[in-house]
């Protein structure tokens, strides 16, 4: 797929917080945020209280420098990491929990690959689309600015556990 995944707009950190506290993120545990664009999702989580080991995947290299050099910031090399790469050439196997704010089509080709990867365990948040045909544990409505702008916009964040969304 050489189409852009999802346009570039960073989820506001009121958002990110939702994300995280949704999939109870536990210390050690392996997240992968998909379309990590600056690295905002993959730094938060990398820090206390989640101290999660986590993986950005970005194809954009210009955002991919960019988290790299975010994550450098704030020294967590040994925890956190962007690969710059298309998310559909990339393995899952090992997440825990898989965060992404993708198109409803980029969600529903990611699909499959996820059920085909995921451990029965795993939780994936997703941010404003859900996973067609997937049921949610749980869907936490909120309002929160978008992207760089100061609007105020109705979004909601749900909440995948594979053992129950398929």
């Amino acid at each position: 797929m050489n189409e852009i995944l999802a346009p570039y707009v960073p989820s506001d950190p009121l958002v990110i917080d939702a994300m995280l506290n949704m999939a109870k993120v536990i210390p050690g545990e392996r997240l992968y945020d998909l379309g990590a664009g600056k690295g905002r999702i993959v730094v938060k989580a990398a820090l206390p209280p989640y101290y999660a080991r986590t993986v950005g995947i970005e194809e954009d290299k210009r955002l991919a420098l960019a988290a790299q050099n975010v994550i450098k910031s704030f020294n967590l090399q040994k925890r956190a990491e962007i690969v710059c790469a298309n998310i559909f050439d990339h393995d899952y196997r090992d997440a825990n929990i898989v965060t992404l704010y993708l198109t409803r089509k980029q969600n529903i080709h990611l699909k499959s690959k996820l059920e085909n990867e995921l451990k029965e365990d795993a939780r994936v948040v997703s941010h404003d689309f859900e996973m067609i045909d997937w049921k949610p544990s749980k869907v936490l409505p909120m309002v929160a600015p978008f992207g760089n702008y100061k609007v105020l916009k109705e979004t909601r964040v749900f909440l995948y556990e594979m053992n129950k969304a398929l």
